[in-house]
């Protein structure tokens, strides 16, 4: 089980509990942090695969920019925008139910990302 907190604007915070939300553990120790969490999306079939999107703080009005993705329920993190615009805010994931390497993703201005290899490389669509 996973959560995302926000207070305020700044800063949110990620947390995971494995004990069906009687405690909380930080996550995201390892994640270069040039923003802060605002998306997080688990894979339903395939529980140990995590994706988060980072906000950049530095402009007026933050968006998702930097995909991270964890294979280990989110203990290690590691960039998963190969193929996205720089720049582009990116959103929402979606998943095949059957399939858990197919996704799509939502990018600002850019349309539908695909990737068919659980998110190591993002191609468009032309869906937008």
């Amino acid at each position: 089980m996973y959560m995302l907190t926000h207070e305020g604007s700044f800063p949110s915070h990620t947390y995971k509990s494995t004990d069906n939300g009687f405690h909380w553990e930080p996550m995201l120790v390892d994640v270069p942090l040039d923003g802060f969490p605002e998306f997080l999306a688990m894979i339903p079939s395939k529980p140990t695969v995590l994706f988060m999107t980072l906000a950049d703080e530095s402009s007026c009005c933050p968006r998702p920019t930097t995909l991270f993705r964890s294979i280990d329920m989110g203990s290690h993190w590691s960039r998963a925008d190969s193929g996205l615009p720089k720049g582009s805010g990116v959103g929402p994931i979606a998943s095949a139910p059957d399939d858990p390497s197919l996704l799509y993703l939502g990018v600002g201005g850019a349309g539908v990302f695909k990737s068919t290899d659980g998110g190591e490389h993002w191609r468009p669509t032309g869906a937008r």
